[in-house]
């Protein structure tokens, strides 16, 4: 078996990049803090923040909070709000793994599906970065994207081109063995 890299290690090795992308909030959150001289804004994204954070310059309209996006939807269908809510978080859902969603959801929630898709969400805007892919990783010279293997359909929409980052293991190489393990 192999471990895991700790905070320090995964830092020591990502430290002299411009930004460093990743799929989890706690550990792009630790490697902020970890920096040890001085930037400009953050260090570490996850694929989301990133869109959230630097996208936004590329669209004309901002994008809409989820509480206006379920009242709208809701006014949209004529559905109930808990409805509304629950069909979107399914879609969001689907949305991480399938790429044509409507064609799984049911008559209902294709309605829910068509009014969503008429308003600015991260969802929407990711969707359009991977269409248009604005030079927005041209400001930085050095790119890390750690864990890879990790990230969901909706994160390498937003990937740079593959010769522009470098991958960066979230497992390291010393392995080790567990002696003895005992049923409690």
């Amino acid at each position: 078996m192999h471990s895991a890299k700790t905070i320090d290690e995964l830092y020591s090795e990502v430290r002299d990049y411009d930004l460093v992308l990743c799929n989890d909030a706690p550990l792009a959150l630790a490697l902020n803090n970890r920096v040890d001289r001085a930037r400009l804004g953050k260090f570490a994204y996850t694929m989301r923040e990133f869109a959230r954070e630097k996208l936004v310059d590329f669209i004309d309209e901002p994008i809409i909070g989820d509480i206006e996006l379920v009242r709208r939807v809701s006014d949209g269908t004529g559905y109930d709000l808990r409805f509304v809510h629950a069909e979107i978080e399914n879609i969001r859902r689907m949305q991480r793994f399938i790429s044509d969603v409507r064609a799984y959801l049911g008559k209902r929630s294709a309605k829910v599906w068509d009014e969503y898709t008429k308003y600015m969400t991260l969802e929407r805007l990711i969707d359009a970065f991977e269409e248009k892919q604005p030079r927005i990783y041209a400001n930085y010279n050095r790119i890390a994207v750690i864990g890879l293997e990790f990230y969901d359909n909706m994160d390498k929409k937003m990937l740079p081109p593959i010769s522009d980052y470098d991958d960066i293991e979230l497992m390291g190489y010393e392995s080790y063995d567990i002696d003895e393990i005992r049923l409690l």
